[in-house]
């Protein structure tokens, strides 16, 4: 796998962010960016960021702290999700926020809940078009729904084997229900039962591959399947990745239609692009700008063409 230079603008404190630890990013419908660091939520306009402080957010509750999750409904309404299990709701109309927690106040694990250790990290939320309806997966907690009118919480089971609850790393809708990409394979979730698609790796991450079916991100290399994940193909696999990059855990994905090239974030690694029309992969490197390898948590591929990478 070669290595290829590529122009990169760095935002820090020093441009505003409140925090340089970046979990995840997110372009809304209208062209903002969020941004999920480990100081809570920031926004980005193009200009300047607006930082969203647990304070401002949620007056003396405990809400969101450590920012892993960010989804929108299909009006604008945005949703959070972060280390301790809280969830916040911005409805976009009146710009006022609603807070969940995925715990009963009462319960001694709310109480004893620490950020460093995280024991209820979310990190994927879907939220039907109105948001009326919303599902939050979890680190090894399962699969929570949240009703937003009643605030009621209902919690599903993920059963695989000897782990009765997997890491839950996406949610995205599909076939009158939900895929649910998990540390221990891709789940159908029909809104009763879970079907397994896929046990022997990791998924945590989903795109429309360009050619028709899916691209997923998996522990063992980048897997291409059809339309209804009925086959499943390796478009490298694990060695061509270990031998260049000493790991094949793929963490996220993000597909340039103007380049028509892939992103791959790599686990504790960097960053690598898969090429359609060469179908190899390459190392971006970095090291010369900023002397160091950076690790990246999350990527998209916003307007304009513009790479948006969340990074440590």
């Amino acid at each position: 796998m070669q290595a290829q230079d590529i122009d990169y603008e760095l935002f820090s404190i020093t441009d505003g962010l409140s925090q340089n630890l970046v979990n995840t990013v997110y372009q809304d419908q209208f062209g903002l960016l969020w941004v999920g660091t480990q100081s809570g939520i920031d926004r980005y306009d193009g200009y300047r960021f607006q930082h969203f402080s647990e304070r401002e957010l949620h007056g003396t509750k405990t809400n969101i702290q450590w920012c892993h999750a960010i989804a929108e409904d299909s009006v604008g309404n945005m949703w959070f999700g972060d280390q301790l299990g809280n969830v916040s709701f911005l409805n976009r109309q009146s710009l006022k926020w609603s807070n969940f927690n995925l715990l009963n106040d009462d319960d001694e694990l709310r109480r004893n809940l620490d950020l460093n250790t995280g024991p209820f990290r979310i990190f994927a939320i879907w939220a039907s078009a109105t948001s009326e309806e919303v599902w939050v997966g979890t680190e090894a907690r399962g699969l929570y729904q949240i009703d937003r009118q009643t605030g009621v919480v209902q919690n599903f089971e993920i059963r695989s084997g000897q782990i009765d609850q997997p890491w839950i790393y996406f949610i995205k809708s599909w076939n009158d229900g939900l895929l649910i990409g998990t540390d221990m394979g891709l789940y159908y979730f029909d809104g009763q039962r879970f079907e397994s698609l896929l046990a022997q790796y990791a998924v945590r991450d989903i795109t429309p591959n360009p050619n028709g079916g899916w691209l997923m991100a998996t522990s063992n290399g980048l897997v291409l399947t059809n339309n209804r994940f009925e086959n499943f193909e390796f478009l490298f696999d694990a060695r061509l990745l270990e031998s260049s990059l000493g790991t094949a855990s793929l963490m996220s994905l993000a597909y340039s239609e103007e380049k028509n090239r892939l992103y791959l974030v790599i686990e504790n690694t960097g960053l690598a692009i898969w090429d359609f029309q060469t179908a190899l992969p390459s190392r971006v490197s970095l090291e010369q700008k900023y002397q160091s390898r950076r690790v990246f948590n999350d990527a998209l591929v916003g307007r304009q063409g513009i790479v948006w990478l969340a990074s440590n």
